[in-house]
């Protein structure tokens, strides 16, 4: 990757490069994070199947069994 020199510009401008660097940046982190969240969120459909029971109902009120 090629490095942006910055030394030869004004300060104001260098400070504008690194500002727009910076929000892209947290934009390319934000993008990583939602599309985690939204593959995460592709196997709660799954998952509710598979849990929503009468013989795994049990484990919902676990807390009342042993008196937590």
């Amino acid at each position: 990757m090629e490095v942006i020199d910055v030394k030869g510009l004004p300060e104001e401008t260098a400070r504008k490069i690194k500002e727009l660097v910076d929000v892209l940046k947290q934009g390319a982190v934000q993008s990583s994070l939602d599309s985690t969240k939204e593959w995460s969120g592709l196997s709660l459909p799954s998952f509710t199947r598979d849990w929503d029971n009468d013989i795994d109902s049990v484990y919902d009120h676990w807390h009342e069994k042993y008196h937590v």
